[in-house]
């Protein structure tokens, strides 16, 4: 209980309704739809399995934070509706137990980061977990490339195509075909 309010904390001293802060999650929604993610991603960030993310993992709470404030407010909702949780798994550095005592009876997505992520520059950093979350806003094809293709893209939609660039060429190369289709989809 003490780690829910702590975390509660945290997230109002992140956002001040109506106010565009630089670089974290903006509450100016006017619409209903807004306003309604803004709940959800309260609500998603109070979950017990993310209380991890409370004391010496801040930053990560503060990276998915900053990348889901640039989300649109209909794919933030998809993302942490509580019927279908998405549920932020901590870094693993010889093993880790996160217990998740609820009854998830449409299943949840999981995602685990990696804690070389926070030794990127952050644009790559952001890029990286936008391009990890549009993989579960798409129906999976079966075939890798082309599911990683369409995550690229819905991701540089969301803009985050300068960290994408970026992380592609240090990671694949700028004659990846991974990044040739982003540069050939940002100038169309």
């Amino acid at each position: 209980c003490h780690r829910k309010s702590h975390f509660r904390d945290f997230a109002d001293s992140r956002w001040v309704t109506g106010t565009k802060l630089p670089g974290i999650f903006s509450l100016a929604h006017t619409d209903e739809i807004g306003a309604m993610a803004e709940r959800l991603l309260r609500l998603w960030a109070e979950a017990p399995w993310h209380s991890w993310m409370v004391d010496a993992h801040r930053v990560w709470a503060e990276l998915f934070l900053d990348v889901a404030g640039r989300l649109p407010a209909e794919a933030l909702g998809r993302l942490i509706h509580p019927v279908r949780p998405l549920i932020l798994l901590p870094p693993v550095r010889g093993g880790r137990v996160v217990r998740i005592n609820a009854e998830l009876k449409a299943g949840a997505s999981l995602l685990q980061l990696d804690a070389a992520l926070l030794t990127r520059p952050r644009a790559e950093a952001e890029a990286i977990l936008a391009h990890e979350l549009a993989h579960l806003m798409l129906a999976p094809s079966g075939d890798i490339e082309k599911d990683d293709l369409a995550a690229d893209a819905q991701a540089a939609r969301w803009g985050f195509s300068a960290g994408l660039q970026e992380a592609l060429a240090r990671d694949v190369g700028a004659d990846h075909p991974r990044s040739r289709a982003l540069k050939i989809n940002l100038a169309s």
